[in-house]
């Protein structure tokens, strides 16, 4: 078990080595704009990042936006935004066509 940031640090950079070196060997591309690294912890602590790979407070995965504290307020702000966005565009319509207009 690892006890400290830095035994993770090392664990990290060489699973992440052999994965790219996997990755080389079967003609496989890493794109190092598609890749990040997020540390998830309540606490404050610095965490050394990983060479070559984008640090992120908060990311977009599999239809959630996670952030470094587990907490859901990114992923509600984009689901209340499209929602407003959704809302506008049906008031919208009912101004332009009518009330029967909106209901289509």
């Amino acid at each position: 078990k690892n006890t400290s940031a830095n035994d993770l640090h090392t664990d990290t950079t060489t699973t992440l080595n052999k994965a790219f070196q996997y990755c080389k060997a079967n003609d496989l591309a890493v794109n190092p704009s598609k890749t990040s690294q997020m540390n998830f912890s309540r606490k404050r602590e610095e965490i050394l990042e990983t060479p070559g790979v984008l640090m992120e407070r908060h990311m977009k995965f599999l239809g959630l936006t996670l952030d470094d504290k587990l907490s859901w307020n990114h992923h509600v702000d984009n689901i209340c935004m499209k929602i407003s966005s959704g809302i506008y565009v049906v008031r919208r319509i009912k101004q332009i066509g009518g009330p029967q207009a909106a209901k289509t």
